[in-house]
C-alpha cells in the first residue's frame, strides 16, 4: 500500500522574505498501489501553501491533475528533501504524469503565485492523486552488495557536460541495481550541490528528476556506453558496468 501524507502544512512559498505559517499536524491518506487514486480537496490563501507527501518507489508512474478555483492557483512536484521541483505548474499546466526514478517520499505543494498571494486572494481546490504500476525493486544484497556505509552498489565518476563545460574529473554518480537486469537508479551529484535521478529499466534510461520543461531525454548507444542528454543542458556517459554490474 502505498502512503500519501498528507502533510496540512501552511508554509511559505520559497520567496525570500517570507514567514511560515503555524504547522498542522499530518495526516496519513492510503493509495492503492496499482492504480488507486485519492481526491484532495482544500483552500489555499495568501502566502500560506499545502504540502502533501507521498511514498512511491522507482518504477511506479505519480499522476496529479489540479483543478483550481482561482487562474493563478498552482502546483508544483519534487523528490525528498530538495526545494527544485521536478515539475513546476506555473510552467506546465495543472496535470503531471511521471515515471519516478527513486524511491521514497514525492512531495506536492500547492500554491498560489505571488502576485496573487500579495493581493491576499484565496483559492479552493481538489487533487486528484494516482500511483499506478509495478515498481523495480532493487536486487538482494546477498546478490550484490551495496558500498558500505551507503545504500548503492557502486559509486565512480562519470564523464558529464554541464551547461557546455566539461566537469573535471568528472560527476561523482552512484548506483543502485535493480531488477529486471539493467534495471537501476542513478544519482549523479552535479555542481552547486544538487543530485540528478535517474532511472533505467532494463539497460534504457527511461526518466529523471529533471524539471519537466528540461526533461526531455535523448539516448544514444556507442560501444559499451550509454550516452545521454537531459533536456539541452545535461550530458552524461554511462559505462555498461556502471549499470549492469560484472
Amino acid at each position: 500500500m502505498v502512503r500519501l501524507m498528507l502533510c496540512g502544512l501552511l508554509l511559505a512559498l520559497p520567496f525570500q522574505g517570507l514567514q511560515a505559517e503555524t504547522l498542522k499536524p499530518a495526516t496519513v491518506v492510503a493509495v492503492g498501489k496499482d492504480g488507486g487514486h485519492r481526491v484532495l480537496k482544500g483552500r489555499v490563501r495568501g502566502y500560506a501553501v499545502q504540502d502533501y507527501r507521498i511514498q512511491a518507489r522507482a518504477g511506479q508512474t505519480l499522476s496529479v491533475t489540479l483543478k483550481a478555483s482561482h487562474p493563478q492557483l498552482f502546483l508544483n512536484l519534487g523528490l525528498g528533501t530538495s526545494e527544485d521541483a521536478m515539475f513546476n505548474g506555473s510552467l506546465s499546466g495543472n496535470r503531471v504524469v511521471r515515471r519516478l526514478p527513486d524511491d521514497g517520499d514525492y512531495w506536492i505543494r500547492v500554491y498560489l503565485m505571488r502576485a496573487a498571494a500579495r493581493r491576499g486572494a484565496s483559492g479552493q481546490y481538489a487533487l486528484d492523486v494516482a500511483v499506478s504500476g509495478q515498481p523495480l525493486p532493487a536486487i538482494d544484497t546477498n546478490t550484490d552488495a551495496v558500498v558500505a556505509g551507503t545504500r548503492f552498489h557502486a559509486l565512480a565518476r562519470i564523464s558529464c557536460l554541464i551547461d557546455s563545460v566539461e566537469i573535471a574529473p568528472g560527476c561523482e554518480a552512484s548506483v543502485l541495481r535493480r531488477t529486471p537486469k539493467g534495471s537501476a537508479t542513478v544519482e549523479v551529484r552535479l555542481p552547486g550541490g544538487m543530485r540528478r535521478h535517474i532511472l533505467f529499466a532494463e539497460g534504457q534510461p527511461v526518466s529523471s528528476d529533471a524539471p519537466e520543461v528540461a526533461s526531455a531525454l535523448l539516448v544514444q548507444r556507442l560501444g559499451d556506453e550509454t550516452r545521454l542528454t537531459i533536456g539541452a543542458t545535461e550530458h552524461y556517459v554511462f559505462p555498461d558496468v556502471f549499470i549492469y554490474g560484472d
